[in-house]
Formats: C-alpha cells, sequence, structure tokens
C-alpha cells in the first residue's frame, strides 16, 4: 500500500521515492 507506517519507518528513502513518483505520474 502507498501509506504504511511500518513500510515508512522501515523505508523512509523509499517512501520519499514514491512520494516522488506520484509527483511526476
Amino acid at each position: 500500500p502507498r501509506l504504511s507506517l511500518p513500510a515508512v519507518a522501515a523505508s523512509p528513502t523509499a517512501w520519499m521515492r514514491t512520494a516522488f513518483a506520484h509527483q511526476m505520474f
């Protein structure tokens, strides 16, 4: 899922890349 607290906590960089991808696309 896009919003996963544990996932974000584990991979903040992945969240940033995901956010950037959403901005681009």
